[in-house]
């Protein structure tokens, strides 16, 4: 179920020029410099319903497409877009949403209901997913509201599914057809599609007829670099203005006044999986003493170099899904001392050998210092690390006593996690069972109302976190490196970048 870079056109120009080009170009409006990004990932379509799970599309979809709705990629709320608002029938059966006056294709071409009728089919046909959940079909009721029947209320729907429903132009589709329509795309987005060299660069520029306000950058590029070393290197002179980079070259790059790094949040943390079937791990006590064990700001500062990354201590993985709360507890603080109580009181006062911790090459070093603080409480272990693929094959095949592992949800609600904690989820790794997680998970699904929602994740979040059958230590984020001369800036990998909301200082 279901997360610009110019190549100037002359060379260099005129030195005076060019370090007008880094002034707002001699004073002219500061739109008027080209924002030129570095993707660390290339594209294959721009087509609107092919959504696909790399950097580059997820930046350009945000600019050249608007879905219905959308969450926000800064406190996790829902935004309306395309659609004015939207309600249940009084049975749940039907969702029906009223759209917004004035939006406009980037043709100029009017944006109505059956446009979002035509993406809606086009979405069935060729997204990754193929279709949206519990949506069984959609009708235009006029050409400003459009019903969603459903087959079943999935509350979700909105949080974490939405966002990647986009809408295209059907006049233009019947016109073009599919293959011109991927390649030129026309969507209702702040930008709109100027010109794709493939392999190099996507250029857009600002819509004038955008139904919320105008963009403040007016052109952007976003151009295509795989190398992390080629992306550091081109942020460092100033080829581009923002890119993502490696963990390596924050020294490189930190105490430059010319660039700013910034986290990109992830919906992924890392730390170790109990297997529950193991002899040693099936007693909560023994879990909730590897978790008070755990030094979480040294292995944030040893895993990721510069302290990059950011320390996790619940269940729920990001701040930004729905149903995230910071009254979930209990935290689990460094305290070797409650570490060692917690297993004298298991039988295991004079500690035990776990075994493997089973991790990839990325969880290696962070393996190893768990492996140091667990023998810190009298727990023996040792360290093998296997490829990503035969990592999890082993943990879903519960061939582990810990695994350390990174756990993440696409989507922007904690329904998403369901797959790990729920009886008999497709990555219920640690073999987690509990009969009233079940029900919470069913109700949180069922239920439209958000207040009601958000009481059911929180007693949810309360018991996992009670149980304890995995440990988080670390919240994974990308860094990203940018232009100080950009203000507005945030990050959240988990939706794509709101680059309308960045300017020019």
């Amino acid at each position: 179920m279901k997360k610009v870079l110019a190549i100037f056109l002359a060379v260099l120009m005129l030195t005076a020029l060019a370090a007008g080009c880094n002034k707002d170009n001699g004073g002219s409006s500061s739109g008027s410099k080209v924002l030129r990004i570095g993707s660390e990932s290339d594209i294959t379509t721009l087509y609107g319903c092919d959504v696909q799970g790399v950097m580059g599309y997820s930046i350009l979809k945000n600019m050249l497409y608007d879905p219905l709705v959308r969450v926000d990629d800064r406190n996790g709320e829902l935004v309306m877009c395309l659609a004015e608002s939207f309600e249940y029938s009084d049975d749940e059966t039907t969702l029906t949403f009223k759209l917004r006056d004035g939006a406009k294709f980037h043709n100029g071409n009017a944006f109505t209901a059956d446009d979002v009728v035509f993406s809606f089919a086009e979405y069935c046909e060729h997204s990754a997913v193929g279709g949206l959940t519990g949506v069984a079909a959609v009708r235009a009721v006029d050409d400003k509201t459009v019903a969603f029947d459903l087959e079943f209320v999935y509350a979700p729907l909105l949080t974490t599914e939405m966002s990647d429903f986009l809408i295209m132009d059907k006049e233009y589709y019947d016109q073009v057809g599919a293959d011109e329509y991927a390649e030129k795309p026309i969507g209702t987005g702040p930008y709109e599609f100027v010109s794709w060299e493939k392999a190099n660069n996507v250029k857009v520029k600002a819509y004038d007829g955008y139904w919320s306000n105008k963009a403040p950058i007016e052109e952007v590029e976003v151009i295509f670099m795989v190398d992390a070393t080629a992306r550091a290197n081109a942020i460092e002179v100033g080829d581009v203005d923002i890119t993502t980079i490696a963990s390596s070259s924050v020294e490189l790059l930190e105490g430059k006044d010319s660039i700013v790094i910034m986290d990109s949040p992830m919906c992924s943390v890392c730390g170790p999986v109990f297997n529950l079937d193991n002899e040693y791990f099936s007693d909560v006590r023994v879990r909730k003493a590897i978790a008070y064990a755990i030094d979480r700001d040294f292995m944030v500062e040893t895993a990721h170099p510069g302290g990059k990354g950011g320390v996790a201590n619940s269940i729920w993985i990001s701040e930004y899904a729905f149903g995230y709360s910071d009254k979930i507890g209990p935290k689990y603080n460094y305290d070797v001392a409650k570490a060692k109580e917690l297993l004298a009181e298991a039988g295991y006062a004079d500690g035990f050998d776990a075994g493997e911790i089973i991790c990839n090459a990325g969880g290696a070093t962070a393996a190893e210092v768990l492996m140091a603080q667990l023998s810190d409480i009298g727990i023996k272990s040792e360290i093998r690390v296997l490829e990503t693929a035969a990592l999890y094959e082993a943990a879903g095949n519960r061939n582990f006593g810990i695994a350390f592992l990174r756990i993440g949800y696409g989507g922007a609600d904690v329904a998403a996690s369901d797959m790990y904690w729920k009886t008999g989820g497709g990555s219920n790794y640690a073999g987690y069972s509990n009969p009233r997680v079940d029900e919470l998970y069913d109700e949180g699904a069922k239920e439209t109302d958000p207040d009601k929602r958000i009481e059911i994740y929180t007693e949810l979040g309360n018991i996992l976190q009670e149980d304890m059958p995995w440990a988080q230590c670390y919240a994974m984020s990308f860094l990203v490196a940018c232009n100080s001369d950009l203000q507005g800036l945030h990050f959240n990998m988990n939706y794509g970048w709101q680059v309308y909301d960045f300017s020019w200082k």
